[in-house]
């Protein structure tokens, strides 16, 4: 082999040689900068989707829980469930929805909120010295009655809503009593964060004296 073949011969390998530490180089730096990009978020299925959540307040004499063989204090198999409660409604005045209240929020994206309040008046009677002897007088005494729901849902699936929840009321602790008794008005509270089966209600809060009890029951919907 001439010299000047070496030579030729020398110079393509060198050249192959830089080729391939270009090509790898290259090849490097496109794996770092690939590597460096932010991973690409798949979209939300729910964005923009709105959930209804609704809130209501049963109360329920603890004669019925009785006569129905459910235990009041919770132990297992007879714990309230939310299908005693509809069957306790049945019974007329011993149970009743004291209040219900509905709020609406988008998925992930804020709180909904809805407000109530109420002045209701009960008649208080009493004697007066007139003249003409003892008369009767009526007073109209006011009082406030109110409830607040606030909502912040996730929808985890098709079927599954993830809610924050707040309730608070204010009001008389039983419906249809007479106008001129003064009532006994209460203050129930109850949040947290719960997961709730879509349509599907659910019992998420109680407290009981030493005549009734009572539940605090929430569902979810998503809607169109």
């Amino acid at each position: 082999m001439t010299r000047k073949a070496k030579c030729a011969l020398v110079l393509i390998f060198l050249l192959a040689g830089v080729s391939l530490l270009t090509a790898r180089d290259r090849n490097d730096r496109t794996r770092l900068a690939r590597r460096a990009e932010p991973a690409t978020e798949a979209a939300d299925p729910y964005e923009n989707r709105t959930v209804l959540a609704e809130g209501y307040v049963v109360q329920v004499d603890l004669a019925v829980l009785y006569g129905m063989e459910v235990n009041p204090l919770g132990q297992a198999p007879h714990s309230v469930s939310v299908a005693n409660l509809l069957e306790y409604l049945k019974t007329g005045d011993k149970a009743n929805v004291l209040v219900g209240a509905k709020a609406v929020a988008l998925h992930r994206s804020g709180q909904g909120t809805t407000k109530k309040t109420e002045t209701r008046y009960y008649t208080k009677k009493r004697f007066i010295n007139t003249p003409q002897g003892k008369q009767e007088a009526l007073d109209h005494v006011s009082y406030e009655n109110g409830e607040t729901l606030d909502v912040m849902p996730a929808i985890l699936s098709a079927d599954t809503i993830r809610l924050n929840y707040n309730f608070d009321y204010s009001g008389p602790r039983k419906t249809g009593q007479q106008s001129d008794v003064p009532l006994d008005i209460v203050s129930w509270s109850w949040d947290g964060d719960v997961s709730l089966k879509v349509g599907q209600p659910r019992i998420v809060g109680a407290t009981q004296d030493e005549k009734t009890a009572i539940f605090f029951v929430l569902t979810a919907h998503i809607l169109e």
